[in-house]
């Protein structure tokens, strides 16, 4: 039987946090939905992910590669990895 890998531990910045309450509620429920796939399973088909060109992440723990995710047609997000 195969084992469930454990969620990613995920880290918001400030600026996310900021941007994220002024969303309305339709907003706050599809990123929050996409955040919970992410965590689960980042290679989930829903997400459209793919690496960004040309940008670098500013963290270099866990790699500086900056991956876009959707969580709706309108909303994207950028994730470190």
């Amino acid at each position: 039987m195969p084992v469930k890998a454990s969620r990613f531990k995920l880290f918001f910045e400030v600026i996310f946090l900021e941007s994220y309450s002024g969303l309305g509620t339709s907003e706050k429920v599809a990123i929050d939905k996409a955040i919970k796939i992410l965590a689960d399973n980042p290679r989930h088909p829903s997400l459209n992910i793919h690496k960004a060109k040309n940008v670098r992440g500013k963290y270099s723990t866990g790699g500086r590669d900056i991956f876009i995710a959707y969580a709706s047609k309108n909303s994207t997000c950028a994730v470190g990895h």
